[in-house]
């Protein structure tokens, strides 16, 4: 079984049921991410989807009963139904007709009926159950992440203090990292998942192989030969993430489109935004490069706050993050916004953001 196109409404659980049935010749197909790019669509073979799931089961020690709380029009939420289909589990979908609520999510957690239970998130879900207003709903949303074998937490990387909620309740959060063109995520931790391989270009650029790759690009052949380049006989997939690895393990320190190069200075956004939200008052970041005439890009902090909080200067911000952060990652300019354009996995479209922000520049005459 194959489609010419993704199902608008996401693959249910009796397609990708189908289409696993007899994997060998079936594919199904996933948008990506048009957060820092155009938006594409990937080929995956079922195969894939197949190795990815199991490749999970062996890194948790068992196969698990899931909770499926992100959509299937996206890899995160194709891989949550392949990993049940796997296990021979159905998985409990959260209702999400509203939105990704505390009360849904409580919903969905009482009707799990196995010993082994899991789900997958993406911080944004996390931080919505986490930050919740209702103290007692709060209270009983960290019993119920709590009561599961494990939380893949995937799609973006957590804030620095959701990383330190999450240490500090002890929830069995297991950091994910992994695309559309790996059959979702494929490395646990900063691990390889069996059969994964990772290595590093010589400007740090991430390269993956392994038994979860995708085929390529549907229609766009230039596309898919810049991105799975083959390599003394083994086909990869050059990410636009830059890391360090050590020891065989992982880590991952932005995106080679994100870099901001200030004055022949390149400037890494995620420290800044880690930064900016210990600023008190402040509520969310996002670091972006806006044209400036005399370094050829500025570091552009861009920032919500509390309502009842007082708005921060250029100069406060500064002066605070020098605290932390060298001369040449300080905002050399801040724009106030209510809220953040999101992409499908929950995280901020940061491509958005910075033709918001230029605009904003060059409308104000920054």
């Amino acid at each position: 079984m194959n489609l010419s196109a993704p199902p608008p409404d996401g693959y249910s659980y009796d397609a990708l049921a189908t289409l696993l049935h007899d994997p060998s010749h079936a594919q199904v197909f996933v948008p990506t991410s048009g957060s820092t790019g155009s938006a594409k669509t990937v080929i995956i073979p079922a195969t894939a989807l197949i190795n990815g799931a199991q490749g999970t089961a062996h890194h948790l020690g068992g196969h698990a009963q899931w909770l499926l709380a992100l959509p299937t029009t996206h890899i995160a939420g194709i891989q949550v139904i392949a990993r049940s289909l796997v296990a021979g589990t159905r998985p409990v979908s959260v209702d999400r007709t509203a939105g990704f609520t505390p009360t849904a999510f409580l919903q969905g957690v009482s009707r799990l009926n196995h010993t082994f239970t899991a789900t997958s998130l993406v911080p944004t879900q996390l931080d919505t159950l986490l930050l919740d207003p209702d103290h007692v709903r709060r209270s009983e949303s960290i019993a119920a992440l709590r009561s599961f074998n494990a939380i893949l937490l995937g799609g973006a990387a957590p804030t620095s203090h959701l990383s330190a909620t999450i240490t500090e309740l002890k929830l069995p959060v297991t950091r994910t990292y992994g695309m559309s063109e790996t059959a979702g995520g494929c490395v646990y931790d900063g691990t390889a998942l069996p059969g994964v391989t990772i290595k590093l270009t010589p400007d740090q650029r991430i390269m993956l192989t392994g038994p979860t790759l995708a085929s390529g690009y549907l229609d766009n052949p230039a596309a898919t030969a810049a991105a799975f380049p083959t390599i003394n006989n083994t086909r990869w997939h050059l990410t636009n993430d830059l890391g360090t690895l050590t020891g065989g393990r992982l880590t991952i320190t932005g995106r080679i489109d994100d870099i901001i190069n200030t004055g022949g200075v390149k400037v890494a956004p995620a420290p800044i935004d880690d930064a900016l939200l210990t600023v008190p008052g402040v509520t969310g970041a996002c670091t972006v490069a806006t044209p400036h005439p005399h370094w050829g890009q500025a570091v552009t902090a861009v920032i919500t706050v509390c309502a009842d909080s007082e708005i921060p200067t250029l100069n406060a911000i500064r002066t605070e993050l020098s605290r932390s952060l060298n001369a040449a990652q300080l905002p050399q300019r801040l724009l106030i916004t209510t809220d953040f354009p999101l992409g499908p996995s929950g995280k901020i479209n940061r491509r958005a953001v910075a033709a918001w922000a230029t605009n904003t520049v060059r409308e104000q005459g920054l």
